[in-house]
């Protein structure tokens, strides 16, 4: 696997992507994210880690999420509004493009991204004696 990523916090207006890697995986990304400058979502920051992709980190995996205006997700979550019907369609056809030029750079790479070396296992407690 070269990257874990995941899209959890709707659609919006995309401005980049929020990346977590290596130094040189994220200058990888930079390169790739370019491509979507078109749509002024060539932004690379750093995050993207959520419950679904962030623990991939510990093994040293990049990952990431869209990075999007995000400011009305709380407008939409768990809401009446919260349906394919009410998405404006512009900002989900670029969010869905500035996604698609991310996966598809990956994919075209001849190798993985760039690791991190994995974070060591995390000490068991002691066990206690019965």
């Amino acid at each position: 696997m070269s990257v874990a990523f995941e899209s959890d916090l709707g659609v919006f207006t995309p401005e980049g992507l929020e990346f977590t890697g290596s130094d040189d995986a994220v200058a990888i990304m930079q390169q790739i994210m370019a491509l979507a400058a078109p749509l002024n979502a060539s932004r690379v920051t750093g995050g993207g880690g959520n419950a679904d992709s962030g623990p991939w980190g510990s093994a040293g995996v990049p990952y990431g999420a869209p990075f999007t205006t995000n400011v009305d997700y709380f407008q939409f979550h768990h809401s009446y509004a919260d349906m394919m019907t009410h998405v404006p369609l512009g900002p989900y056809d670029d969010a869905a493009a500035a996604w698609a030029i991310a996966t598809y750079g990956i994919a075209s790479l001849d190798d993985l991204l760039p690791r991190k070396p994995p974070e060591p296992p995390s000490p068991s407690p002691p066990l206690r004696k019965i």
